[in-house]
């Protein structure tokens, strides 16, 4: 186990804060959310080595902070939701529940079946109970308190908006730092890799990701080029929101600017997940707009005009590299990997249909393949009723909320957004070990109509609270 030196300034940083705000260790915690090639702390080495991230560590502090804050005052712990939110919570927390039973199945296989455990291409090993069902049974836990953080501070109005500027600093860095890194593979400087990609596992891309034709890619903070992908193009939803409706989160220059650098930026990691995810909010957006079916199809053939028009542009400019992107992806070596893990995680979820191979016995990259085939039909069920019902308060609050703008900004924001990466996540795989998934989640499960006092009938009639007292010792 060793502390990299970006983890000792982080450490020091979340100390200062943990001491002096807890509003600004919640933002610095989320600033650091896209950082998942930097480690503050790391164990083991090669394939089996892990990391213990920015965020990771600041929420420890977030929670030794609350719970010291709870322990020594008199005041309620009260948990108040609406319906949807009640139905939400229980079957999450059932899920979570299938996804520790799950775990007793690889001793019941113990051997008997194989399957690919790293997601290398053609692996196939006997599926056993060992170290790695624990850790990605600790990274989904830390993933859920992560997100149940960011749902519990976003309660309200200030906290929920100072939460989405955050983010916005924070991918404008991952941006201009993916900047930097162009700048060092074009003139031959050298890359500053271990600043913030110095996370020790061998799949980290650190700053050295390269296609088949040995073309490099941006990676910037991230661990790879398709998580960075995915991370920037996540508040692509909000921006869009924002420029639309004239709620600024920054200025009307500064969030145009942002969005353009952000989509520069995706190209440049030549992620085909990334891209994909870029095209789709851009459809996603316009269905989304309360305007006639005509005007919607307009909109859309032009941006799809647009992206083609750039398609052919960037081909004209950079041949090869798009010749690679998006000619040669389906024969690359990735995607080759990416098939293989589907192939065989089906495989297994047929062997074992009700409860999967358990949680974390293989890799399969594909996020509701990965549910089905390492928590089976009852995992997979939970989890998509859990997924519904928060997508559901999101399309019942559209009524409601429409005359307010910032209301309508958020609501939609966070529902593009969700939509959006989960539809990325089916493409890429499910990337529950780091910090994006949760955060998004988290701002989702927010009830949008309390956050701005507006009074839905299908939402507060049926309102349930549980409240837990702690008196001085």
């Amino acid at each position: 186990m060793s502390v990299t030196a970006t983890g000792i300034v982080i450490i020091i940083l979340g100390l200062l804060l943990f001491i002096t705000s807890t509003k600004w260790l919640i933002g610095l915690m989320v600033f650091f959310v896209p950082f998942t090639g930097t480690a503050v702390i790391n164990v083991g080495s090669g394939t089996t080595g892990s990391a213990i991230q920015p965020f990771m560590f600041l929420l420890i502090l977030v929670y030794i902070k609350n719970f010291i804050k709870w322990s020594f005052s008199d005041s309620k712990l009260k948990f108040e939701v609406s319906v949807y939110q009640k139905k939400f919570h229980l079957y999450f927390s059932l899920f979570s529940l299938a996804l520790c039973f799950s775990l007793i199945m690889p001793t019941i296989i113990s051997g008997s079946l194989y399957g690919n455990i790293s997601g290398r291409l053609g692996e196939s090993l006997p599926i056993v109970f060992f170290g790695r069902n624990i850790t990605q049974t600790l990274y989904y836990f830390l993933g859920v308190l992560f997100a149940y953080t960011v749902f519990n501070y976003a309660k309200n109005t200030d906290g929920f908006l100072f939460l989405i500027k955050v983010m916005g600093y924070s991918t404008f860095f991952a941006v201009m730092w993916g900047m930097l890194e162009l700048i060092c593979i074009k003139t031959g400087l050298p890359y500053p890799t271990a600043l913030f990609n110095n996370n020790i596992n061998e799949a980290i891309a650190r700053g050295e990701s390269v296609l088949d034709s040995g073309s490099r890619r941006i990676t910037s903070i991230a661990a790879e080029p398709s998580i960075l992908a995915q991370s920037l193009v996540i508040y692509v939803p909000f921006l869009l929101s924002s420029i639309e409706s004239k709620t600024y989160i920054f200025s009307a220059l500064k969030d145009r600017l942002l969005l353009l650098l952000i989509c520069l930026a995706i190209f440049l990691t030549t992620s085909s997940s990334g891209i994909i995810s870029l095209a789709l909010v851009f459809v996603i957006f316009y269905l989304s707009k309360h305007e006639s079916i005509r005007v919607k199809a307009i909109k859309i053939i032009f941006q799809i005009g647009l992206i083609i028009c750039g398609v052919v542009m960037g081909y004209i400019l950079f041949p090869k590299l798009f010749e690679e992107l998006f000619l040669n992806k389906s024969q690359s070596y990735s995607a080759a990997e990416r098939l293989g893990t589907i192939t065989s995680g089906w495989d297994n979820f047929l062997h074992y249909p009700v409860l999967g191979v358990g949680w974390g016995a293989i890799t399969v990259n594909d996020l509701f393949l990965k549910i089905l085939s390492n928590t089976g039909i009852i995992g997979f069920s939970l989890f998509s009723m859990s997924l519904y019902f928060i997508l559901k308060q999101h399309l019942k609050a559209y009524a409601v909320i429409r005359d307010n703008l910032t209301a309508f900004f958020v609501n939609r924001s966070t529902f593009l957004a969700l939509s959006l990466l989960l539809l990325n996540c089916e493409i890429a795989g499910f990337s529950f070990y780091f910090g994006t998934f949760w955060l998004i989640l988290g701002l989702s499960i927010v009830d949008k109509t309390k956050l701005f006092n507006i009074h839905a009938p299908y939402l507060s009639d049926n309102v349930y609270e549980y409240v837990s007292e702690r008196k001085n010792l």
